[in-house]
């Protein structure tokens, strides 16, 4: 019962209190396999805000945060639903056509394209703009 108290504080100390604490914490996964819980049954609420998340272009380690769910029930709902989350483009290429997104790393895409047309960015899948060019899953794709 100790480690549980220490894990309980660990938390605390990380994000200041446990109310602030997302669901998937490494402290609150430890804790969850030394009381053996399972997850619980899976609201049909709580679907329909996966859903949105998901069809919004969030990734599932925040869909599980914001929806205070583990990590493998947004997986478990995705799969269900035959859908597939997109990732977090953290670069941008600017051409003549138009602005593209890329994942992959920065070393890879020099071989791609001239270095100064790259710049670093963080932006989801639902803030890319209509008519743009994207990488994800090792092909372009048009949005």
């Amino acid at each position: 019962m100790a480690s549980i108290v220490n894990l309980v504080h660990e938390a605390e100390n990380e994000y200041g209190s446990i109310a602030k604490a997302p669901i998937n914490c490494k402290q609150f996964v430890k804790v969850r396999s030394i009381l053996k819980f399972k997850d619980p049954k899976i609201e049909q609420v709580d679907v329909i805000r996966i859903l949105g998340f998901i069809e919004r272009g969030y990734v599932a380690t925040e869909i599980a945060s914001i929806c205070r769910v583990s990590l493998s029930t947004v997986q478990k709902v995705a799969r269900q639903n035959d859908l597939k989350f997109h990732q977090i483009y953290r670069y941008e290429y600017k051409s003549n056509d138009g602005k593209h997104y890329l994942s992959a790393s920065r070393k890879a895409m020099l071989n791609r394209f001239p270095s100064y047309l790259i710049k670093k960015t963080f932006i989801r899948y639902k803030d890319v703009q209509p008519g743009t060019f994207y990488y994800e899953k090792g092909k372009w794709n048009w949005k």
